[in-house]
């Protein structure tokens, strides 16, 4: 693909289990939910219910769903900030 589309040569593209991952590191999150974040953006990777999303969002949206579940509870704007999109984009 990166030969195709010569504007990704140097570009490297993540996906939202590595953005959920690198932003739950950012938060001070504990392994635990890190994983469970993980675990969610991957199903909805999956099962393709966030089809046409960028990787950001469902990433924010994952760990917005999982710390909401946990004892470390984090703003939508935090998340938002992490991931680097707007906190609409989350709600």
């Amino acid at each position: 693909m990166k030969e195709l589309i010569p504007e990704l040569k140097n570009q490297v593209v993540l996906d939202a289990r590595q953005i959920a991952n690198t932003a739950a590191n950012k938060l001070n999150l504990p392994m635990d939910v890190n994983n469970a974040a993980r675990s969610v953006t991957e199903a909805i990777t999956n099962l393709q219910i966030a089809t046409g999303r960028q990787p950001q969002t469902i990433a924010g949206v994952a760990l917005f769903m999982v710390t909401q579940l946990s004892t470390e509870k984090k703003s939508c704007q935090e998340i938002a900030d992490a991931v680097n999109i707007t906190e609409p984009t989350i709600k």
